[in-house]
């Protein structure tokens, strides 16, 4: 099919990068230069940008993310020039998963990973194109999986990475294909409890399981790209009829849904929000006024202040949510992120460079719209919200007993907040 044609360019591009698992270095030049060819700014692979190893799941993610299709576009013609690839380079783009953009590598950086993660990956990547392609090594690919899983920055993420390499082998179980299976639950019972196996992340026998039950059972989908495009629509659906737009922000419902009404809202504003933290309620007051979106930038840049204190009250705010409804975490990888109870967000590229956009939650919205907000005036005061006096490389010395600790929180809320010292401590 037309739509599923990117199936051949990524599994050709696949098994092009077989031959650079011992040739790493020269794999990181050819990535280098993907992007001084296409004209676009490498994205930060490593700490300071110093890429010293890479693993192919990654070189993957460099288009499998949160780009547009037109650059998308331009890096897969750098690809197919620089690896003399026959495939043609695709346009249509259904059924593929993409990564969060604070999230796209599948290892952790030098200084936070294990000597041997990249090589696993690579185990992996190795035993996963000779099972698709030959049948054979399912065992080395099984431990192979089974050892990446351990490691910091793996988790379900590693199937949109098999799934990305041979789309017809390997099932994708990102949050919307799981949610997809998980409502298929009755078509799997009593042989697999889908609903069960997927609440944490799978080990390799129950990955392959789940692929041979999905075959079997979901007939209707002739691949593994249909029935992603089928989660990704149903997804869109979903999120349509809940908001009366289709919802490109993360996370979908399908990833993460607080479940929170707009009397639930109204209540917590009432109650904690507004009688106690004003400067969250500016800023939502501020978001408003922008279209119910925007980012810390455009924030700072039409009502004053600094970006980092409208970081920190997206921050705080959630983490206060969190605490009042007891919301399970919201992860994105390993990493917990607390300002989807009350956004959702999405990176963009505009005049003010690279930034983070903020949508509040249509619920939130409407709880906000019903009270009122006259006393918040969104505008920066000065000596209300002080630049912050304390430089983000301080070192606090002294012996035990001399508050390192009180005064390392301190001035943490202090550069958070974008107040001085003197403020958070009154």
């Amino acid at each position: 099919m037309e739509q599923f044609k990117w199936t051949l360019f990524y599994s050709e591009f696949a098994t092009s990068l077989l031959k650079y698992a011992e040739s790493r270095e020269e794999l990181i030049k050819k990535v280098k230069e993907i992007y001084q060819k296409a004209n676009m700014k490498l994205p930060t692979l490593e700490k300071d940008n110093n890429i010293v190893d890479i693993d192919p799941f990654t070189v993957f993610g460099l288009f499998n993310k949160g780009i547009t299709d037109a650059n998308r576009i331009a890096i897969l013609n750098q690809i197919k020039e620089l690896f003399n690839m026959s495939a043609e380079v695709p346009t249509i783009f259904d059924g593929i998963p993409v990564l969060n953009n604070m999230s796209a590598t599948f290892y952790y950086f030098v200084d936070d990973r294990e000597p041997k993660d990249i090589d696993n990956l690579w185990s992996l990547f190795k035993f996963a194109i000779t099972l698709a392609d030959t049948n054979e090594a399912e065992s080395e690919f099984i431990n192979a999986f089974n050892t990446v899983i351990a490691q910091r920055g793996v988790s379900w993420n590693i199937t949109m990475g098999l799934y990305w390499i041979r789309p017809q082998t390997f099932i994708n179980l990102d949050a919307r294909n799981r949610k997809l299976l998980e409502n298929n639950q009755g078509r799997f019972k009593p042989e697999l409890d889908t609903v069960k196996l997927l609440k944490k992340m799978v080990t390799a026998e129950n990955y392959l399981l789940i692929m041979a039950k999905v075959k079997e059972v979901m007939t209707e989908y002739e691949s593994f790209p249909e029935l992603s495009f089928d989660a990704w629509k149903t997804s869109n659906e979903d999120a349509e009829a809940f908001y009366g737009e289709k919802n490109e922000y993360w996370p979908s419902l399908a990833e993460y849904d607080p479940h929170l009404t707009k009397e639930d809202w109204k209540k917590y504003l009432l109650e904690v929000e507004i009688p106690n933290h004003p400067s969250p309620m500016k800023m939502l007051k501020g978001i408003i006024e922008l279209g119910g979106e925007a980012s810390c930038k455009q924030l700072a840049k039409k009502f004053g202040g600094h970006s980092s204190a409208y970081v920190g009250c997206t921050m705080n705010l959630g983490r206060r949510v969190k605490k009042y409804f007891n919301l399970p975490p919201c992860m994105d990888g390993e990493q917990e992120r607390y300002f989807p109870f009350p956004f959702y967000g999405k990176p963009i590229d505009d005049e003010e460079g690279h930034s983070y956009i903020y949508k509040i939650r249509p619920q939130l919205l409407e709880a906000l719209k019903e009270l009122d907000l006259s006393k918040f005036d969104p505008y920066y005061e000065e000596g209300e919200n002080e630049m912050t006096n304390v430089p983000k490389n301080t070192i606090l010395y002294g012996p035990p007993g001399t508050g390192k600790t009180y005064n390392t929180v301190v001035y943490a809320v202090a550069v958070i907040e974008n107040k001085s010292v003197e403020s958070i401590k009154a």
